[in-house]
């Protein structure tokens, strides 16, 4: 019978912890109706997905599948071990976790702070309560932020990256070893009988931790243009020790100092990782030194990217690496595409009519009727166009043409991977009288008025000149010193 296994007596078998056991005995052992959004933690959630995964997989058992099962479950044995208080409990978990499924490092963390308290403290119970209070924020904050690729055990490097002391040489990297660091430090203090010491460490380090992965929840959910750029361009790992540590640093409403930092970090990542094409762990120790080594003095941090990004990328090398006739093949599609997403909503802002800018959203856009590709306005191998057109300004696709400027920036633009690919080749005459004039996007909007005055056609003439104009944005806009 159910009861044998769920309850005895009307008492359930097994409780769990006190802010997830209303939600264990009323939707988990029994069959109540979930409402929406009755989820509160990350643990309610694992609950509900594993009950849903039980019910469908043993809805597709046999019955002598499910006879099985229940033979296990009869013969099994359970070993109960019942403590007087958390800190003992602590102790236990600590001492014996090294069995059944891998823990995180976070996990590893939590219950190594816990034991150490344990041991540190002369009355641990209510510091084992304030731990596993910040630990239980911590893990409802990454809940929220789970599906932004980014890992727990990430955060907790780069909270240990931005926050406590390291070293690091030719054969050791300490932002790499943050676990085994943060034991020895608690452990020294232990050993030199120094327990003001570890209390002071551990309650200072679990509640900055909680406070880091807050902010990272921030960052990751911001909606703010600083933020949604360094997105947009990709690459931003390198900078999370620096931008959580300068998010926390700023104390001013609007953020303003932090926003420059994030800037400069976009800068970097797409002069230094993307134009210059640099590895993308260039610079990455620099980058978490100045994380540690910040102590609230923004210009110097200013001073130090701003001659960090000029020393990788310098403006003749930024000026030279996007002059190349060959760009289309020499940078990353998707650093092409934020060119020019960059460029669209410049000329949105600066040239009438103005317009409301191109949005994140639209710019990532993964719909194959929206999704932004890389396109050649003089195209790579051209082919008769079925709509008729005024054969006498058709571009002029010479030798010298295709090997000065049929790759280069000014005849490269934007546009959605559907449209790109029902314009497939066709002339430059057909997309400028069949499709540009009316796009959507500004950057084809202007494409007409680069035709050569005195051929009307499109030419290496209109691809310099357009060119020039692109460049000169590009030189303003990514520039470092006017940040």
């Amino acid at each position: 019978p159910e009861a044998t296994y769920l309850s005895v007596h009307g008492e359930h078998k097994l409780s769990i912890l006190p802010q997830d056991n209303h939600f264990f005995r009323a939707y988990i052992l029994e069959d109540n109706v979930l409402p929406d959004g009755q989820i509160d933690t990350p643990s309610q959630r694992r609950l509900w997905e594993a009950r849903a995964y039980l019910k469908e997989r043993l809805a597709n058992c046999s019955i002598d599948e499910l006879r099985t099962f229940r033979d296990v479950l009869d013969k099994a044995k359970i070993l109960t071990y019942i403590v007087d208080d958390p800190s003992e409990a602590a102790l236990i978990f600590e001492t014996t976790n090294d069995r059944g499924k891998r823990l995180t490092n976070l996990e590893k963390t939590k219950s190594f702070l816990m034991y150490k308290a344990y041991l540190a403290f002369e009355h641990p119970e209510s510091h084992l309560n304030d731990i596993q209070a910040w630990f239980s924020r911590m893990y409802q904050d990454f809940d929220e932020i789970r599906n932004q690729n980014i890992g727990e055990d990430t955060i907790l490097q780069y909270h240990f990256t931005a926050f406590e002391s390291w070293r690091s040489g030719q054969s050791y990297k300490g932002y790499y070893q943050y676990v085994p660091e943060v034991k020895n430090k608690i452990n020294k203090f232990l050993k030199a009988g120094d327990h003001p010491g570890t209390q002071t460490f551990i309650t200072r380090y679990a509640r900055e931790l909680q406070q880091s992965f807050r902010t990272m929840k921030t960052l990751l959910l911001s909606s703010d243009e600083y933020m949604t750029n360094l997105f947009a361009v990709g690459r931003p790992a390198n900078f999370y020790p620096l931008l959580i540590k300068t998010w926390q640093f700023d104390e001013g409403a609007d953020k303003t100092q932090f926003k420059r930092v994030a800037r400069l970090a976009e800068i970097y990542s797409f002069r230094v990782l993307g134009i210059r094409r640099r590895r993308s762990d260039a610079g990455r120790e620099t980058l978490y030194i100045l994380a540690r080594d910040f102590d609230g003095d923004f210009p110097k941090l200013i001073k130090k990217l701003q001659e960090l990004i000029l020393g990788y990328c310098s403006d003749s090398v930024f000026y030279s690496r996007l002059m190349s006739p060959t760009l289309y093949d020499d940078i990353y599609r998707s650093d092409q595409r934020y060119l020019f997403w960059q460029y669209e909503n410049y000329l949105r802002r600066s040239e009438q009519p103005v317009a409301s800018p191109m949005s994140y959203a639209a710019f990532i856009s993964q719909d194959s009727r929206t999704k932004l590709t890389t396109e050649h306005i003089a195209p790579q191998t051209p082919k008769t166009s079925k709509i008729i057109v005024d054969t006498s300004i058709e571009p002029e696709l010479t030798e010298e043409f295709q090997e000065k400027h049929l790759h280069c920036l000014g005849n490269l633009t934007f546009d959605p991977l559907s449209a790109n690919s029902s314009k497939s080749n066709n002339d430059v005459p057909t997309k400028n009288q069949g499709y540009f004039v009316r796009a959507p996007f500004k950057t084809q909007n202007e494409l007409d008025t680069f035709l050569n005055p005195e051929t009307k056609k499109w030419d290496a003439h209109s691809a310099e000149t357009r060119r020039e104009k692109i460049l000169k944005f590009a030189m303003s806009y990514w520039d470092p010193i006017t940040v």
